[in-house]
């Protein structure tokens, strides 16, 4: 069972006070972005990547696409997997046996 991890984009109170008390009530925290959404006037931070994986095993980074007035959000997660490559090895066994067994074919 894995933790939830969240991308979104919100419309919500400017203090964000509404979104934090609601993550709060589901032990769920909210990745500190940048501003997202830039334009002229203001700046805003309307996108967010919330979670509750610990916050060391987490970094986000805020990307300037120049698409739009919108950023993108990139999320890295460390993950404890350990590496399963298998060794093995390809041997031909080239017996007059098995060569005459190929010449049948």
């Amino acid at each position: 069972n894995l933790p939830p991890l969240l991308f979104s984009t919100v419309l919500k109170d400017s203090k964000n006070t509404m979104l934090e008390e609601e993550l709060t009530t589901q032990n769920i925290w909210r990745y500190p972005l940048e501003a997202t959404r830039i334009t002229h006037d203001t700046a805003s931070s309307i996108d967010f990547i919330c979670s509750n994986i610990p916050h060391a095993e987490i970094t986000g980074h805020v990307l300037q696409t120049g698409l739009s007035d919108h950023t993108a959000q990139l999320c890295h997660l460390k993950t404890h997997l350990e590496s399963t490559s298998q060794k093995y090895t390809v041997k031909r066994s080239l017996t007059t046996t098995n060569l005459n067994k190929l010449k049948v074919y």
